[in-house]
């Protein structure tokens, strides 16, 4: 009888207890907790060399946490963070994509692919979808719920996510149809860097940026040059605190026209790249030039808002203002070839070539063929020159013993000496200038006479083409990935930098661009690396074009990728597809 009531006294005690325990709503996680959790489940190293927030002592247990993820640029710069008000589920995923370097991920599915959800805000908004479509994505039990505080079990959730994350991260976004797509892919998650640097120019030569960087360190600034494969930055830096460099950057950007880039590299899994994959046989590219628009050079969104394209990328190499290697524009050369490049072109029916991108340009005479040998530069002793409108208004820098032959729309309309010349270049045609025997040669042609100028290419499969750009070196030939540098250098061959690349998988014609140079976003691509991945898509054939700084990539007036840089490259020229096919 006892037993019997100790046992009922002993129930009575503890059902009431167990009824309040799972009665009693789970205790809400902090922020400061949350911080901490996100960078020790990334491996992402603490601090406390830092100063800190108003609101966050360093006496605080998450102190180092916070104030290392504030340096590190994943919380944003300002006055508070209040450590210890309660996380949601949204806010922890938010942060956890910005620690893994995808906000630029986020804002791309902002501005194209976003929907507003109720009581979210909506800084975290498109973080929420891009958790949503990314693999692996976010469990769905979690995005329901979305407004709650963040539990022990829901932060258990998410750092299982993040787990899988850094094991193999992917996301691919889509965007348009046929004729015309932009494909959009991530992979890898990122590292945020230690420092940071605000670049203040850009320079094509050292004897420049030293110039600048003089003056720069005159007014009190710490500066230095940062050396790219083919230009010098002057740049202000480096911070190593996030918030630093943001203050500065807002000082800095109301004189300079600067950028806030990362200053520290080093390896990571990140890596971004976008693809234009078009039907060249229902629209074809064309080149448009910024003198052809206005000035020597001009930001791709510029040109691309001009023309009103779908589409644009940045194309082959050039120095200065004018392009580095054959460049061809509807039939008529604007730039000499490098007999050992690699180049790809197309025509009007689509048809597209790779090939070597050697030519020779020839006008037919009754007296013989007369050889063009230089584009809108001046001619030799005895030798012949175009002038196109595509890269020049006025031809310069012509001799006096020179005569000039106008050509509109095919035909001959004005012969002239140079030396009683404006030297003006017809928008619809081009200056075929001339001296020496060149000149003996073409006074045989009269005005009203069909001009016949053919171009004689060293390789055959680009016999076909109307319009063609040089790069180099070609990455896939036939399916087979090429070894050939083509004369290029090992540090820019061989070492990871943002690029840009034309190739066909055979029916669709595809520009690519690689991002580098920020461990946080993308850590950019060897050729031979790039050369993989392409053949791993099916490409056939792929060659490599102007990279760096000038890798850029629009869609419908939106840059999608990330120039490294911070700020777009002005160009002499650009790759536009429209819509509705060649203008």
């Amino acid at each position: 009888m006892r037993k019997k009531i100790t046992h009922v006294v002993i129930i009575s005690v503890i059902i009431p207890v167990l009824l309040t325990i799972y009665t009693c709503p789970l205790q809400a996680l902090t922020r400061g907790q949350m911080i901490s959790e996100i960078l020790d489940t990334l491996n992402i190293p603490v601090s406390a060399n830092f100063s800190n927030f108003s609101d966050v002592s360093t006496n605080h247990p998450f102190f180092r946490h916070i104030e290392t993820a504030r340096a590190m640029g994943i919380i944003y710069p300002g006055e508070r963070f209040h450590p210890d008000m309660e996380a949601t589920v949204a806010e922890t995923v938010f942060f956890a994509l910005r620690t893994m370097g995808l906000e630029h991920e986020a804002m791309l599915i902002k501005h194209f692919r976003n929907y507003q959800r109720e009581n979210i805000p909506l800084y975290i908004n498109s973080y929420l979808t891009l958790s949503e479509i990314m693999d692996p994505p976010l469990p769905g039990d979690l995005m329901k719920s979305m407004t709650e505080d963040l539990s022990e079990e829901s932060l258990y959730r998410v750092v299982k996510w993040i787990n899988k994350c850094k094991s193999n991260l992917q996301w691919e976004l889509e965007l348009g149809e046929n004729p015309i797509k932009a494909v959009i892919f991530r992979e890898g998650i990122g590292r945020p860097s230690g420092q940071w640097a605000i670049r203040i120019a850009e320079f094509e030569t050292l004897e420049n940026a030293q110039k600048e960087l003089r003056r720069f360190i005159s007014t009190g600034e710490k500066a230095y040059i940062e050396q790219d494969i083919c230009s010098y930055a002057v740049c202000s830096g480096p911070f190593n605190h996030y918030e630093s460099a943001w203050n500065k950057y807002q000082i800095l950007n109301r004189k300079y026209d600067c950028s806030l880039v990362p200053a520290s590299s080093f390896y990571s899994r990140a890596l971004f790249w976008a693809g234009l994959r078009i039907d060249p046989r229902a629209i074809q590219p064309e080149i448009i030039t910024a003198p052809s628009i206005s000035g020597y050079k001009l930001p791709l969104s510029w040109i691309s808002e001009y023309t009103k394209a779908y589409g644009a990328i940045n194309g082959g190499y050039y120095y200065k203002n004018r392009p580095v290697g054959s460049l061809v524009i509807d039939r008529t050369p604007s730039s000499s070839p490098l007999s050992y490049r690699s180049a790809f072109g197309w025509n009007h029916e689509g048809d597209i070539a790779f090939g070597n991108g050697n030519f020779r340009c020839r006008v037919k005479t009754d007296a013989g063929p007369v050889n063009v040998t230089t584009f809108n530069s001046p001619p030799s002793s005895n030798g012949a020159s175009i002038y196109t409108p595509d890269f020049v208004n006025y031809a310069t820098g012509i001799p006096k013993d020179s005569r000039e032959f106008l050509i509109k729309e095919d035909q001959l309309y004005e012969i002239r000496d140079s030396s009683r010349s404006n030297h003006f270049v017809p928008r619809k045609g081009f200056i075929l200038v001339s001296r020496g025997s060149a000149t003996k040669r073409l006074n045989s042609l009269k005005t009203g006479y069909k001009l016949d100028i053919s171009i004689d290419w060293a390789d055959s499969k680009m016999k076909d083409t109307t319009d063609v750009i040089q790069g180099g070196p070609m990455l896939i030939k036939d399916g087979i990935l090429c070894l050939n540098n083509e004369g290029l250098p090992e540090n820019f061959t061989h070492k990871p930098h943002p690029r840009t690349i034309v190739a066909s998988d055979g029916y669709y014609l595809w520009f690519f661009v690689f991002d580098g140079r920020n461990p946080w976003h993308s850590r950019g691509v060897t050729l031979k690396e790039a050369g993989q991945i392409l053949i791993d898509m099916g490409m056939l054939h792929a060659l490599n074009l102007d990279g760096g700084g000038s890798t850029e990539m629009i869609w419908h007036n939106r840059i999608i990728n990330m120039p490294s840089g911070g700020i777009e490259r002005p160009l002499p020229y650009a790759v536009i597809i429209k819509g509705q096919g060649r203008s």
